[in-house]
Parts: structure tokens; sequence; C-alpha cells
């Protein structure tokens, strides 16, 4: 992943979790990783990743609304 290679790291961590690594522990090593990366970069291996939506789901985007109000 750091070395840009984000297809190769996305099927590594499809196998690590196969033999037992958590999803959890995936998401906080990656979650690290993408801090570290340029924009530019992240954007990129983002992209890359939610080409499966389901694993990564929480690297989409929320999008912006407004909130409810109270009063």
């Amino acid at each position: 992943m750091e070395m840009g290679e984000v297809s190769i790291a996305h099927e590594w961590y499809r196998k690590a979790e196969e033999r037992g690594v958590t999803p959890d522990s995936i998401e906080s090593e990656l979650r690290s990783l993408l801090a570290r990366m340029t924009a530019e970069k992240r954007e990129e291996a983002i992209g890359e990743l939610l080409t499966d939506p389901v694993r990564y789901r929480w690297l989409q985007k929320k999008p912006v609304g407004k909130g409810r109000r109270r009063g």
C-alpha cells in the first residue's frame, strides 16, 4: 500500500482476513497508512479499495447534508 501497489495490498488484506486477521485490525492499519499519504495518493488508494465497496464501505464519503435542528 505504501509503495503505491494498491491492488496488491487489497489482495493481501483479503488473504489476511481469510487467515484470521480481524476486519478491525485491517481497518486500523489502513487508516494509519492513508493518513500518512498525500491527498492525491490517498484518493487513488481509496478509489482502488472501493472496488470492493462492501469490505471497505467505511471509506465511502458520507453525503454532506443539513442536520436536524432542535428547538
